[in-house]
């Protein structure tokens, strides 16, 4: 999608206009979580719909979206749960699998629903277990949630990489993602028509300091992502991942933000 004359808002809303209109978004917190931790899945939609599972999640997967299942749900109530704009519906879950406390690691949440009457695709979304005991890989933090007509502001914390580059990109869904060579796992999906309006040359104006450099501490400084008034749909989904290059050339993955646009 070229969009090299053409302000953020007409960009915006030719991605999303290319996007499908029914989707489920979710905004995972804490994110990072500890091994059995508390956690919420406040989930949304763009349309009125329903979650496939009285118990909300229908499976937390390891690693990658199609990994091994760590956990299904057992006995769940035979409840139809709302989903719809303007208003979460909090899944509240225990970062534990079947084997007990999920391990340190990247796991995908997989939610089953129907909007508008018809079964969707399903909404994959990423979450990451740190453990408490050993320092964490890069962390990306959010100073909300994305509102439209405003900013919100990101942070890479990565203390053992002071001075390291860093790079964001960003897609509206995390369903599929791509694999590094040494085997971590990218959340955003490529083929998004976001992905390309934040990486490689990032929409100035909405996807801002997407590439940079950690201070003398390892954190960043000027991430942040704007959304201009009334061109997204309340409910519509977005991602954002970070990596980090260290001085050997590696390249550490943050974890991956999801969010339901307001």
């Amino acid at each position: 999608m070229k969009c090299v004359s053409t302000s953020a808002a007409v960009c915006l809303m030719m991605a999303t206009a290319a996007a499908q209109s029914a989707s489920l978004s979710c905004q995972v917190s804490p994110n990072p979580v500890t091994p059995g931790g508390a956690m919420t899945f406040a989930v949304q939609a763009t349309v009125p719909g329903y979650l496939a599972s009285g118990c909300g999640i229908n499976e937390i997967r390891q690693g990658t979206p199609t990994g091994p299942i760590v956990w299904q749900p057992f006995l769940c109530p035979l409840i139809l749960i709302p989903v719809g704009p303007g208003g979460f519906y909090g899944v509240n879950f225990q970062a534990s699998g079947m084997a007990g406390p999920l391990a340190p690691g990247t796991y995908y949440a997989i939610i089953n629903w129907s909007g508008g009457g018809v079964s969707q695709p399903s909404g994959v979304f990423p979450f990451r277990v740190d453990s408490p005991n050993t320092p964490p890989d890069p962390v990306l933090s959010a100073s909300g949630n994305l509102v439209g007509g405003q900013t919100t502001n990101l942070t890479i914390t990565s203390l053992t990489d002071p001075g390291a580059f860093y790079i964001c990109a960003a897609s509206r869904t995390t369903n599929i993602g791509w694999s590094l060579p040494g085997g971590q796992h990218v959340s955003l999906d490529m083929n998004d028509p976001i992905f390309a309006l934040s990486y490689p040359a990032p929409v100035p104006g909405v996807f801002n300091g997407f590439s940079g450099a950690l201070n003398g501490s390892g954190v960043s400084s000027g991430i942040s992502i704007t959304i201009p008034a009334g061109v997204i749909a309340t409910g519509s989904p977005g991602a954002v991942q970070g990596a980090v290059i260290d001085t050997a050339g590696n390249i550490k993955l943050t974890n991956a933000l999801t969010f339901s646009v307001q």
